[in-house]
């Protein structure tokens, strides 16, 4: 997009077929690191393209090779401080978790979030979320909101409790949304609204759309 002259710019590098063809796949999400790359997440894996160079790459399910998505069906991608890119794939009804550390090309599977233990065999995954302090927040429709913790390279899980109500409204989450003040925002699937500060507490505060849940500020 041309924000000085308020016009958006088809690519198409020249009508080429080739490039075209890359493109024709549904797109979710996507995310642009510090060098200016887009990483799109899509329904034929994470397509990678700068719009000033031209670049073109991809990351797919590939059989062949290590560096290889678990699926090519991408519902979301998030780039950390660290510049891994992390992406939520869906293969048979089932959502994995990647973490892609782009510059040795390599990439870590996370399958806790269908834990039959957890009763989360058939929890799917929503959106992945980088926070503006550079903290990896996960979202899923039985799982709640998930926090990366680097150091122990797992996950602290915060969950709906009905005896705490502070808690998280409901565990069937759709969107993650940070807005300038450092709040981030959960949509759920026909509960309402939970949003709560990191830098401050782990307090939910809840706009529901079923009944009133008093939270102390």
């Amino acid at each position: 997009m041309d924000k000085q002259k308020t016009a958006i710019k088809k690519f198409t590098l020249n009508n080429n077929p080739g490039f075209l063809k890359k493109f024709q796949c549904a797109v979710q999400e996507f995310t642009e690191s510090s060098n200016g790359n887009w990483y799109l997440a899509t329904s034929r894996g994470i397509k990678i393209f700068n719009p000033l160079t031209y670049f073109y790459d991809e990351i797919k399910h590939d059989t062949s090779t290590s560096f290889s998505l678990s699926s090519d069906l991408v519902y979301s991608v998030s780039i950390d401080s660290a510049g891994n890119l992390w992406a939520i794939c869906t293969s048979s009804s089932k959502s994995i978790l990647h973490k892609i550390d782009l510059k040795n090309r390599t990439i870590k599977y996370y399958d806790r979030f269908i834990d039959i233990k957890k009763k989360w065999s058939s929890n799917t995954l929503s959106e992945v979320l980088t926070d503006k302090t550079g903290r990896v927040w996960i979202i899923g429709n039985l799982s709640g909101l998930s926090l990366y913790d680097e150091q122990k390279d797992n996950f602290n899980d915060y969950l709906h409790d009905p005896f705490l109500p502070n808690s998280l409204l409901a565990n069937q989450n759709l969107t993650i949304y940070q807005d300038s003040n450092g709040n981030i925002w959960l949509g759920t699937a026909g509960y309402g609204v939970s949003y709560f500060n990191p830098d401050r507490n782990f307090l939910f505060y809840n706009l529901s759309c079923i009944k009133s849940r008093k939270s102390n500020f």
